[in-house]
Order: C-alpha cells, then sequence, then structure tokens
C-alpha cells in the first residue's frame, strides 16, 4: 500500500469519525455477521431436514442465495468444513443412529444406501474415517445388547456366542457389553 493511499484511508476514517459515522458501520457489519450466521443455522437445518435427498452444492447455493464460493467460506468460518463436507458429516451422524437403533434382521448395506450412498465400501470407509470404527461393528454390538436371555431359542444363542466372538476385545474395552 502505497503513502497516497494510507493518507486517503486515514483521512476518510477522520471523516466518518467527525460525523459520528463509524459506529453505524461498525453497527451494519456487525449486523451482516448476524444475518450470516442465522443463515447458516437454517441452512444447517435445512440440511439435517432433508438428508435422505440427493443434496447437491447447488442445491445449497438456492437455498441460502450465497454463491459457492462464499458458502464455502462460511461454513470454513463457522463448522471447519466445505459444504458438502458438512452434509456427509449429517449423513453418517444419521447413519450411526441408524446402526445404534438396528436389530439382526438390519444391514450395512440397507443403511447405507438409505443414507444415499451408492457404494457401501465408501460408506464403510467414510464411517470408519469419522467415528473410527467399522459400521458392522456398531451395528452388531448394539443388536447384541438388544438380545434377552429369555429370548434366546437353541440358535439364537450360537448367534451371541459369534457376536461376542467377532466383537471380541472392542465390545469389553469400549464396555459396551457387560459380562
Amino acid at each position: 500500500m502505497g503513502l497516497s493511499e494510507q493518507f486517503y484511508r486515514a483521512l476518510t476514517i477522520a471523516i466518518l469519525e467527525s460525523r459520528g459515522e463509524i459506529e453505524n458501520i461498525l453497527k451494519n457489519q456487525a449486523r451482516r455477521v448476524n444475518d450470516r450466521s442465522e443463515t447458516l443455522d437454517t441452512l444447517a437445518d435445512y440440511i439435517r431436514g432433508n438428508i435422505r435427498q440427493n443434496l447437491t452444492l447447488t442445491d445449497l447455493e438456492e437455498q441460502s442465495h450465497y454463491s459457492a464460493r462464499h458458502l464455502q467460506n462460511l461454513f470454513r468460518e463457522k463448522f471447519n468444513c466445505k459444504p458438502m463436507q458438512f452434509v456427509r458429516r449429517q449423513r453418517l451422524s444419521s447413519a450411526m443412529e441408524k446402526l445404534q437403533e438396528g436389530s439382526w434382521d438390519d444391514s450395512v448395506t440397507s443403511i447405507a444406501r438409505d443414507c444415499r450412498y451408492r457404494f457401501t465400501s465408501n460408506f464403510s470407509s467414510d464411517f470408519h474415517r469419522e467415528f473410527g470404527v467399522a459400521p458392522s461393528v456398531v451395528l452388531k454390538l448394539h443388536a447384541l445388547q438388544g438380545i434377552r436371555p429369555e429370548s434366546l431359542k437353541s440358535n439364537g444363542l450360537e448367534q451371541l456366542n459369534w457376536g461376542y466372538r467377532q466383537l471380541g476385545l472392542f465390545a469389553l474395552v469400549f464396555g459396551a457389553i457387560q459380562v
């Protein structure tokens, strides 16, 4: 920045201060920041409410009336990720809830498809990256917790033993199953 540009900026600030307009400018900036925050909160609610839809960045642009670049900057500032990473995280959180509510009849593939993943392998790797555990382990673990001893039939006991063997130390380390 050259000397003349610095001089003009200082002169402009002095004139604005003499007129008392600096406070109005700061209030307007604060209002814009609040408006952006409200818009992002509304957009996050929209994403959570439409998580089963095939959301795209264009959809988010249309919903928020911001450009893709501006959305990326706002999301990075507020959520520390890009908009589509936020969508993926919301889908994975939804998948975690479904896996935790799962039963023996549920499959990782059906839950992955329900969360808009075309390929189970992509779902599994994203899930493992996000939560540090495979989705199949979460599903089996919570299915095992739902078993009551009085409801076990002859093959149910075999399933329970198989489940404990499969989960092994994972269940004991994390205290998910009390033996």
